[in-house]
């Protein structure tokens, strides 16, 4: 396949490859803080007994980490109701709201909580999560702000990191994303968000370093792989990108672009047979017409060799 043909079909795929899928997690309990927080609650009230709202606060907990986020709303209501002005449980609740995209109700419950306790930092960084999803970037990052002068978190850093990344301002989401990292190296997500800024940057041997820890950290990383392919097709190293695609097909056989993008790969590689049948399978599962069109058009030049 023509290298010009190649880089056009590339070009075109991109947009649903997913070059800027960030995962933006929000903090569910402030981490090791709150852990640390009920722990130390949990064991000083032992010999005494949980209060009423303690007890929902915890089963709360409970329910948010097995996902029944409208139950653990329930609880924390509960907690609440029995205690008006336990802070953690209007956090929590909030968080919850945010997974359930109810971002109005996360707000209120969120500033709720930081006008109960305006030092408590997980409020903020979880607020500037909600400003974040609602689109309001700017008010996201003065939260994050706040949250990183109380504590210092790598949480903290790293959703500030993806703030400024959704504000096209690379250099200050590295510079976030690095701190982020140098403060929890164990961090996939973080790695992974740092590849793609370093790759949409054009710095592909960067991207790939980082896209290989995110991996070694999360071997089953989905989008990890998908962004490796990228870095690597786009260093012109096809050969070392399909390992890559293969995975991404493996971990999700529905995706037509991974199939789409490893015909090119294989059509670059003088492999045209092979290029044809992925490029088949992706026409099978893809609807967008200008994604098919440049497809099908690929096809034609490959048969016509």
């Amino acid at each position: 396949m023509p290298q010009d043909m190649l880089r056009e079909m590339w070009l075109g795929l991109k947009r649903f490859w997913g070059l800027r899928w960030v995962i933006k997690v929000p903090v569910l309990l402030g981490v090791v803080g709150l852990v640390v927080l009920v722990a130390l609650a949990v064991f000083a009230l032992q010999s005494e007994g949980l209060s009423e709202a303690e007890k929902h606060y915890i089963r709360g907990i409970d329910l948010g980490e097995e996902g029944r986020w409208e139950e653990a709303i329930a609880e924390y209501s509960e907690a609440i109701e029995a205690d008006p002005q336990f802070v953690l449980a209007y956090n929590n609740r909030g968080n919850a709201y945010s997974r359930l995209g109810e971002l109005d109700r996360a707000l209120a419950d969120l500033n709720k909580a930081i006008e109960l306790y305006p030092d408590l930092a997980m409020a903020y960084s979880n607020r500037g999560n909600v400003h974040a999803d609602m689109g309001e970037l700017q008010q996201a990052i003065s939260d994050y702000d706040r949250a990183i002068e109380l504590e210092g978190e790598a949480s903290f850093y790293a959703s500030r990191g993806n703030a400024y990344d959704d504000l096209g301002d690379v250099e200050r989401a590295l510079a976030d994303y690095s701190k982020a990292i140098e403060l929890d190296p164990s961090d996939a997500f973080v790695y992974r968000n740092r590849g793609v800024a370093y790759l949409r940057q054009g710095d592909f041997e960067r991207s790939v370093a980082d896209l290989e820890r995110a991996i070694k950290l999360e071997p089953d990383y989905l989008r990890a792989y998908t962004s490796l392919a990228t870095a690597r097709v786009e260093l012109g190293q096809y050969s070392e990108a399909l390992p890559a695609l293969d995975k991404v097909i493996e971990l999700d056989p529905g995706f037509g672009e991974a199939y789409a993008i490893r015909g090119a790969v294989y059509a670059e590689l003088d492999n045209e047979g092979q290029a044809i049948v992925d490029m088949e399978k992706a026409l099978s599962l893809i609807t967008d017409p200008g994604a098919r069109a440049e497809i099908e058009q690929a096809i034609e030049e490959l048969r016509a060799q």
